[in-house]
């Protein structure tokens, strides 16, 4: 019995022979056998959603950090729909929420007297109706007293 034995030809010195299993940051496990020193990059394949959501991308996971994960895109245009409800996103997709819609639009007041210019998707949208005239969507309050001889009828009392 040899009291010092010789390691096989390719064995790594100072090794049990056994797969590593070291835990990485990324919380990997490392798969070559037991070896000294730092263990090799992750080569695990990660696969995650754009921001807009409309593609899946794949990377090595040593190759995406928490700080770079944040910023996946995939290059497309983002398309979600924006809290006017009417248009989309024409950015190109990015983190965080998507920057409000600047388009404009007529809209009248709840007694149906005053029109103007207010931010798409703006003010709270009620149906009103007078006697006699076809409803409207009222969708702010102009302020002004009411030169109607009938109050008009809404769903709230802002008329």
């Amino acid at each position: 019995m040899d009291v010092d034995p010789k390691p096989p030809r390719l064995a790594t010195p100072h090794s049990c022979g056994n797969i590593c299993t070291r835990p990485r940051a990324c919380g990997h496990s490392c798969p070559v056998f037991c070896h000294p020193g730092p263990c090799p990059p992750c080569q695990v394949t990660r696969h995650m959603p754009c921001h807009c959501g409309s593609k899946v991308l794949s990377f090595k996971c040593s190759s995406v950090s928490p700080l770079a994960a944040e910023r996946i895109s995939c290059g497309n245009i983002c398309d979600k729909k924006l809290s006017c409800g009417n248009h989309s996103c024409g950015n190109v997709c990015h983190p965080g929420p998507c920057t409000p819609c600047v388009e404009r639009e007529v809209a009248k007041c709840y007694c149906g007297n005053v029109e103007t210019d207010i931010a798409c998707g703006g003010g709270e949208p009620l149906t009103c109706s007078v006697d006699g005239e076809e409803p409207w969507v009222g969708r702010f309050g102009c302020g002004n007293a009411c030169e109607r001889y009938q109050l008009p009828i809404c769903v709230t009392t802002h008329c």
